[in-house]
């Protein structure tokens, strides 16, 4: 398989957990990416850089055309209410009810400023369901909202 020039596969390497009310605060909130979201008991949230693999992760999420606050935005606003805006979200109240207290995002945002914006939403979107295949086969994969 030849590979095109220049297209060399970043790292995945996500940022280090933050609760869900200081999400913006993620370093690369403003671009789009892929994240993930835990329910971590207070005090018990791990150190560094997120694991995708973590077992105490609900949803594994990416936006290709937005940002993610902007698509963290809708899923806030569908996880407290099940309204229409982020089938995630819908899944998220669905199963817990409301928006909870212990929910945690993490996030990661390939910086290829080479790439071309289809490039980069390909790229996103295979990270998206290689994470999700990942954590199906070591985890109980119902476990995770991304149902729809």
């Amino acid at each position: 398989m030849e590979i095109v020039s220049g297209m060399s596969e970043p790292e995945i390497v996500f940022s280090p957990w933050k609760p869900w009310s200081e999400r913006e605060d993620i370093d690369v909130a403003n671009r789009p990416g892929v994240y993930l979201l835990a329910h971590f008991a207070h005090g018990i949230i791990p150190q560094g850089r997120a694991d995708p693999l973590d077992p105490n992760i609900v949803y594994i999420g990416e936006t290709h055309g937005r940002t993610l606050a902007e698509r963290w935005r809708e899923f806030s606003r569908s996880a407290a209410t099940g309204k229409k805006a982020h089938a995630g979200g819908r899944s998220y109240h669905k199963t817990f009810k409301k928006l909870r207290d212990d929910l945690y995002v993490a996030a990661f945002s390939p910086n290829q400023p080479d790439w071309t914006s289809r490039c980069f939403s390909f790229f996103i979107r295979y990270v998206e369901w290689k994470l999700i295949w990942d954590y199906a086969r070591r985890h109980k994969a119902d476990k995770l909202c991304n149902k729809e």
